[in-house]
Protein backbone atom coordinates (compact mmCIF):
# COMPACT_ATOMS: atom_id res chain seq x y z
CA UNK A 1 0.00 0.00 0.00
CA UNK A 2 1.07 3.57 -0.50
CA UNK A 3 1.60 4.38 3.15
CA UNK A 4 3.57 1.18 3.69
CA UNK A 5 5.85 2.35 0.90
CA UNK A 6 6.62 5.51 2.88
CA UNK A 7 4.04 7.77 1.21
CA UNK A 8 2.51 10.26 3.66
CA UNK A 9 -1.29 10.13 4.13
CA UNK A 10 -1.69 13.61 2.61
CA UNK A 11 0.07 12.38 -0.53
CA UNK A 12 -1.90 9.12 -0.71
CA UNK A 13 -5.29 10.73 -0.16
CA UNK A 14 -5.80 12.28 -3.64
CA UNK A 15 -4.85 9.03 -5.37
CA UNK A 16 -7.16 6.95 -3.20
CA UNK A 17 -10.05 9.42 -3.53
CA UNK A 18 -9.69 9.38 -7.30
CA UNK A 19 -9.84 5.58 -7.26
CA UNK A 20 -13.26 5.77 -5.56
CA UNK A 21 -14.77 7.27 -8.72
CA UNK A 22 -13.16 4.87 -11.20
CA UNK A 23 -15.53 3.06 -13.57
CA UNK A 24 -13.83 -0.24 -12.68
CA UNK A 25 -15.10 -1.64 -9.39
CA UNK A 26 -11.77 -3.20 -8.46
CA UNK A 27 -10.20 0.27 -8.30
CA UNK A 28 -13.05 1.54 -6.14
CA UNK A 29 -12.34 -1.36 -3.77
CA UNK A 30 -8.61 -0.58 -3.77
CA UNK A 31 -9.34 3.08 -3.01
CA UNK A 32 -11.65 2.19 -0.15
CA UNK A 33 -9.21 -0.36 1.24
CA UNK A 34 -6.34 2.14 1.14
CA UNK A 35 -8.40 4.81 2.85
CA UNK A 36 -9.34 2.33 5.54
CA UNK A 37 -5.68 1.76 6.28
CA UNK A 38 -5.29 5.52 6.81
CA UNK A 39 -8.03 5.34 9.46
CA UNK A 40 -8.67 8.72 11.11
CA UNK A 41 -6.26 10.42 8.68
CA UNK A 42 -8.92 9.83 6.01
CA UNK A 43 -11.83 11.76 7.60
CA UNK A 44 -12.24 13.92 4.50
CA UNK A 45 -13.10 10.79 2.49
CA UNK A 46 -16.25 10.00 4.51
CA UNK A 47 -18.71 11.81 2.16
CA UNK A 48 -17.31 10.08 -0.93
CA UNK A 49 -17.35 6.72 0.83
CA UNK A 50 -20.93 7.22 1.98
CA UNK A 51 -22.00 7.60 -1.65
CA UNK A 52 -20.46 4.22 -2.45
CA UNK A 53 -22.69 2.46 0.06
CA UNK A 54 -25.12 2.29 -2.88
CA UNK A 55 -22.56 0.98 -5.37
CA UNK A 56 -24.00 -1.69 -7.69
CA UNK A 57 -21.16 -4.08 -6.81
CA UNK A 58 -21.58 -5.87 -3.49
CA UNK A 59 -17.84 -6.18 -2.88
CA UNK A 60 -17.43 -2.41 -3.23
CA UNK A 61 -20.22 -1.88 -0.69
CA UNK A 62 -18.62 -4.44 1.63
CA UNK A 63 -15.18 -2.78 1.53
CA UNK A 64 -16.69 0.69 1.90
CA UNK A 65 -18.64 -0.49 4.95
CA UNK A 66 -15.47 -1.78 6.60
CA UNK A 67 -13.60 1.39 5.69
CA UNK A 68 -16.28 3.68 7.14
CA UNK A 69 -16.21 1.69 10.38
CA UNK A 70 -12.43 2.19 10.59
CA UNK A 71 -12.42 5.87 9.67
CA UNK A 72 -15.53 7.17 11.39
CA UNK A 73 -17.57 4.73 13.50
CA UNK A 74 -20.16 7.45 14.15
CA UNK A 75 -20.78 8.01 10.44
CA UNK A 76 -20.92 4.26 9.93
CA UNK A 77 -23.54 3.93 12.66
CA UNK A 78 -25.61 6.77 11.14
CA UNK A 79 -25.50 4.88 7.83
CA UNK A 80 -26.91 1.83 9.59
CA UNK A 81 -23.70 -0.19 9.60
CA UNK A 82 -22.96 -2.43 12.56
Amino acid sequence: MLTQAGVAPEQAMPVLLKALSDHDAKYRVIGAYGLGRLETNAQQAVPALALLLNDPEYYVRWEVSNTLKAIDPGAAAKAGLE
